[in-house]
């Protein structure tokens, strides 16, 4: 059985119902630091598009213990910073 827990965690897709663009992803962030970082990394929809396959590869590592908001601000932040 670990080894099919195992084999789901490690396979499992993480995929976003909708789309989002540009200026939807403008009207969902606040004005902080964080959020004015994110929005000068995310010039065009191409930018977008690797924004969000980037988030969904790196948010697999936390589905055995949670996707919690602190979790998704921590991605977000390190994303913008990098």
């Amino acid at each position: 059985m670990e080894k099919l827990v195992q084999y789901f965690i490690e396979n499992l897709m993480i995929d976003l119902d909708g789309a989002l663009n540009i200026e939807e992803l403008r009207e969902l962030l606040d004005e902080s630091p964080a959020a004015m970082k994110l929005i000068e990394k995310l010039k065009t929809e191409d930018d977008l598009e690797d924004f969000i396959i980037t988030m969904t590869d790196a948010l697999k590592e936390y589905l055995a213990s949670g996707i919690t908001p602190e979790v998704l601000t921590r991605e977000f932040t390190d994303y913008a910073e990098a």
